[in-house]
């Protein structure tokens, strides 16, 4: 299933969201918008307790695959992954929106089969 990873989050005022970082080589704050991608790639890397090496490949793997920021294709069992971790460790703001934007492809995706019949 293609997933647009792009897409930005919004505070409940409709701004985008800004992740800030600072340059190490100027010492400036650079801020980009905060995307589906941004948080999905975020909390994959987040370490859980008793998390085996092969889980830990599979989400760097996973990681990766999203760092693209465009639209990617990934499983069914890749988005659960997804809406999992970003539910444990991000705020409700971001599982909010990430939710939406997750399920809104998935039955996108179930609802193509019916009208294509038509």
């Amino acid at each position: 299933m293609e997933i647009d990873f792009s897409q930005k989050l919004k505070n409940l005022k409709g701004d985008v969201l800004k992740e800030v970082s600072i340059d190490e080589e100027t010492k400036k704050e650079e801020s980009t918008d905060y995307t589906l991608g941004t948080a999905a790639v975020n909390t994959l890397f987040a370490n859980e307790k008793d998390m085996t090496g092969e889980q830990k490949v599979k989400r760097y793997n996973l990681a990766t695959k999203i760092f693209e920021m465009g639209k990617v294709d990934v499983t069914t069992d890749e988005i659960v992954l997804i809406k999992k971790v970003i539910g444990k460790f991000t705020t409700a703001l971001i599982v909010g929106q990430a939710y939406k934007m997750l399920e809104k492809e998935e039955e996108k995706k179930e609802k193509q089969p019916a009208e294509s019949k038509k």
